[in-house]
């Protein structure tokens, strides 16, 4: 099934730390973006999906943007942004038309890691994808982005393996910047389990949108 959402799910399936991570030296990582990804879950911390962290500062609220289907999940939603406690969290700001939503929290006791928005990528540019493994852990995946849909509706095409959790997640270059918006997958299934198939299955939104929508926020 082509072009499928990925699935707010509580089934998780692990990975290695790092698709094609032979290839890159393991200081070149970068840990802040891994830092600054956060996991939807329900009230009992069952995993919907993933986010990225915007804004999180001593006495202001917390702001996080993620995949609009993961955010309109018809269940309360938290997120464990300072890996402490779950804190509840509703969308305020969506772009349907491009799957992107802005969600905010309460105010933050403590200062946790912020990512930073990027220049926009091309084919070829080496990019990271994280996603949520659980509450607590992440799953992380290295690409190469392949294709660059055109028009109104801009999408990246990598080869970067996206599971269950995912959706939502960071796709960040190799200086940690902030990307894109990992949205949806071509699965091929096998049995029970669906995975990702193919190099160039997993489509994230592009970062011009994720731009529009910050604007005026941040």
């Amino acid at each position: 099934m082509k072009n499928t959402l990925l699935l707010a799910a509580a089934l998780v399936l692990a990975t290695s730390c790092c698709h094609r991570g032979a290839e890159t030296p393991r200081s070149s990582f970068p840990t802040h973006a891994y830092q600054a990804t956060v996991s939807i879950t329900n009230a009992k911390g069952k995993i919907g999906g993933a986010a990225v962290v915007l804004r999180c500062r001593t006495g202001h609220p917390l702001v996080i943007i993620t995949a609009a289907h993961v955010a309109s999940i018809p269940f309360p939603l938290f997120v464990t942004a300072d890996a402490r406690r779950l804190q509840p969290v509703r969308a305020f700001k969506t772009d349907a038309a491009n799957d992107l939503a802005l969600m905010v929290g309460p105010q933050q006791r403590a200062a946790c890691r912020e990512a930073t928005i990027g220049d926009p990528a091309k084919p070829g540019d080496d990019v990271w994808l994280i996603g949520a493994l659980s509450r607590r852990h992440r799953n992380v995946s290295r690409g190469v982005i392949s294709y660059l849909q055109a028009g109104k509706a801009q999408r990246y095409t990598t080869d970067a393996a996206a599971y269950y959790g995912s959706s939502g997640g960071g796709m960040f270059d190799q200086q940690g910047r902030l990307i894109g918006i990992a949205s949806s997958v071509t699965f091929t299934k096998f049995g029970r389990i669906s995975v990702a198939a193919l190099p160039g299955s997993t489509h994230a939104i592009h970062t011009k949108h994720l731009l529009n929508l910050v604007r005026g926020v941040l």
